[in-house]
């Protein structure tokens, strides 16, 4: 939780309002650079096979749920009846469904997110009502720093999305 004012600039030792919003503005910067830096690290140890997954039995209507949950718009769930636990890394599940929650939610519209139990396999789709992605994007946007002409992130996202579950 930000503090104010005064109480703020000391904690950064800072003598003005500006170094204080400087500080705070380099805080973040920096913040963005290690997230970027630990998404790269997930990235090329997926690629590499060698990414150390702590599965578990997880309820992945708890997990869906929660991962809807987390943002300030509502999100529509649509979990079939009775899904079974399923074996994975919660925290990496977790992982993808914010990413393609989080870049469902950037667009206009309607965001749902639907699970459902096929033969051994668990599909969960995000699904939004926005402009979707110009055709020519589509072969390619699961390729490494590829974005669409209106993203503003890094294009990494849905190549860690997809790297991740392998």
């Amino acid at each position: 939780m930000l503090r104010s004012g005064k109480e703020q600039r000391s904690r950064f030792r800072c003598s003005s309002e500006t170094d204080y919003q400087n500080s705070k503005q380099l805080l973040e910067e920096t913040q963005h650079l290690s997230r970027l830096v630990e998404d790269l690290r997930t990235l090329a140890n997926a690629e590499a096979g060698a990414l150390d997954l702590q599965k578990e039995p997880v309820d992945p209507t708890e997990l869906i749920r929660d991962a809807a949950a987390s943002f300030d718009r509502k999100i529509e769930v649509d979990i079939s009846d009775e899904l079974p636990l399923i074996n994975v890394d919660p925290m990496r599940i977790r992982e993808i469904l914010l990413n393609l929650l989080s870049n469902a939610v950037r667009q206009t519209g309607n965001v749902s997110i639907h699970a459902e139990m096929h033969p051994k396999r668990l599909i969960i789709r995000v699904v939004d009502t926005g402009s979707g992605i110009a055709p020519e994007d589509l072969p390619r946007i699961f390729e490494r720093f590829r974005k669409g002409r209106d993203s503003h992130g890094s294009g990494k996202g849905t190549t860690v999305t997809v790297s991740l579950p392998r």
